[in-house]
């Protein structure tokens, strides 16, 4: 069947996605579901709408599409149509973006086959214009933007003017891709009930008895083997199962590398005492406080790779205690 598509192909603004290349070669050999394409309709010019390049690419090598590329010297309402489709396209003032150029913006109500669909990118969450857009037309489908959410007279024109909406541009947490961040809101309540009657207290991994803790990791072992499957979902299942029990694997070696401090300044310092009453000198003392003071720098900056699974933080964290039994070792054997 005949397609269009709309801000696609687009370039990226992080932590937003580009078009995928794969996607761009299909695009261009109008292969797969890009085979009936007939349009190509932009919102705005913002990079993570539109790539220049890429447009120009797809009609050098597919010239015969309808397109709209806003610019400020069109008219307020223009109507296309590319195949069975009908796109009004209407001036919309873009949501306040100091960092990015002032652009035409426009929204778009798409028509075919007695259906439409509402596009509204980054336009401003204006509810009374958004209405005098439609004006009594109710959309099966409309795409805002997340801010939308952020306004309470939006929710009512969700939930009164389109039959089902559709939320994107949601950020990704910067740390961990594989999360949304949270939509912002002036004011967010909430009331959980009986929270207290129902809560339930879950030991945290530092509070776990040695017993305890083997268990845990034991059973995180299990559900890690149990998770099945090779798309995205189950990567990111497992990735944060491998992040879990390494955790819990730090802090079970954590204690005893804590416990092992007293043994290892003891090995080292015995040398050093010796020898200070030899030569009486203080050097001794000075360097017992440089190895006790690296000892506890080193473990700190180990439990900071706790979550890094893949270099097998639960074995380096045990370096320090390796580093004073080859001191000691060499300071014995030199003293005594």
């Amino acid at each position: 069947g005949s397609r269009i598509l709309i801000d696609a192909p687009n370039g990226t603004i992080p932590p937003f996605y580009e078009f995928p290349d794969a996607e761009m070669q299909k695009l261009l050999d109008g292969t797969g579901v890009y085979s009936g394409l007939c349009g190509v309709f932009f919102t705005h010019l913002h990079p993570d709408h539109y790539d220049e390049a890429r447009v120009n690419a797809l009609l050098c090598r597919r010239g015969a599409l309808a397109t709209f590329l806003p610019d400020k010297q069109m008219p307020e309402t223009i109507t296309r149509t590319a195949g069975p489709f009908t796109v009004e396209c209407r001036r919309f003032p873009h949501m306040p973006a100091p960092k990015f150029p002032d652009v035409a913006h426009y929204v778009l109500l798409v028509t075919a086959g007695g259906r439409s669909v509402y596009i509204t990118a980054d336009a401003v969450p204006d509810a009374a214009a958004h209405r005098a857009v439609l004006h009594g037309r109710r959309p099966q489908l409309a795409f805002w933007n997340s801010q939308s959410l952020c306004y309470p007279d939006m929710h009512a024109l969700l939930r009164e003017e389109t039959e089902q909406s559709a939320i994107y541009h949601m950020p990704v947490d910067p740390v961990d891709e594989n999360h949304l961040t949270m939509a912002r809101a002036n004011r967010f309540v909430y009331t959980i009930k009986d929270v207290l009657r129902n809560s339930k207290y879950r030991k945290r991994a530092k509070d776990y008895r040695f017993g305890e803790m083997i268990d845990e990791i034991r059973k995180m072992k299990a559900k890690l083997s149990a998770i099945s499957g090779t798309g995205k979902a189950a990567d990111t299942e497992r990735h944060l199962q491998q992040k879990d029990i390494s955790y819990h694997k730090v802090e079970f070696s954590k204690r005893f590398v804590f416990a092992m401090a007293s043994i290892c300044f003891v090995l080292v310092g015995i040398p050093l005492g010796i020898r200070s009453q030899r030569k009486d000198s203080s050097i001794g003392m000075a360097i017992s406080l440089a190895v006790s003071l690296g000892y506890y720098v080193l473990v700190i900056l180990m439990l900071s790779c706790e979550e890094m699974y893949r270099i097998h933080p639960e074995l380096i964290i045990w370096l320090p205690v390796l580093m004073c039994f080859v001191l000691a070792a060499r300071l014995v054997r030199k003293h005594l």
